[in-house]
């Protein structure tokens, strides 16, 4: 297995797991389908924990298996793959830290192996997406997300001490509107004990 630890590695790793015979048929099945490269990487970067994203996809997979048996995860390592491989040239662009960007170029090259379960069905396949276009940030055993309470949706909070304590949440504790973040346990690797000082 090639190393993942430049860029450069890393999108070769990808490349190759692209040529592969499964994701040429898959890439092929999904053209013929109407879903080129792009539309893909559109569709799984748009993945969030709303059901109706992943609407599209399911509807994707059910189209490529009526022409015939589709391999387990073999689309799901596609749509990751190809998202992931547009994402590999932002990473030095991104303010993170070294060890993030590290962290990333691992987490892509898992994708390439073909013992990794995908499931567009799984939790997981949603923590991938992101992490594949970039909204989702690994930091070791915990993973976090950019976020915050966008103005516009202040004077849609209803009733109105709702939005009173909305505004003293985001004033008083937030200190501002956003930047925050979302925390979770890391969906790349087995978390199998955490101490209060490894989330500090």
């Amino acid at each position: 297995m090639l190393s993942t630890e430049t860029p450069d590695a890393t999108l070769d790793l990808i490349v190759e797991t692209l040529d592969s015979p499964e994701q040429v048929s898959v890439a092929e099945r999904a053209r013929r389908a109407g879903f080129d490269a792009e539309v893909c990487r559109k569709l799984a970067s748009s993945v969030t924990e709303k059901p109706e994203t992943l609407a599209p996809l399911i509807s994707m997979r059910e189209r490529l298996a009526a022409e015939g048996e589709l391999a387990p995860g073999a689309l799901e390592r596609y749509l990751l793959l190809t998202t992931a491989g547009e994402s590999v040239a932002r990473l030095d662009d991104l303010p993170i830290a070294p060890t993030s960007r590290r962290l990333f170029r691992d987490v892509f090259s898992q994708w390439t192996r073909p013992a990794l379960a995908l499931d567009l069905a799984d939790n997981k396949f949603i923590a991938y997406a992101k992490l594949a276009s970039l909204r989702r940030f690994p930091a070791g055993l915990l993973d976090w997300e950019p976020s915050g309470l966008p103005r516009s949706w202040v004077p849609k909070i209803r009733p109105l001490s709702q939005m009173l304590r909305a505004l003293w949440l985001a004033g008083a504790r937030w200190r501002s509107f956003g930047p925050l973040f979302y925390g979770h346990l890391t969906v790349c690797r087995p978390v199998r004990a955490m101490l209060q000082r490894d989330t500090l």
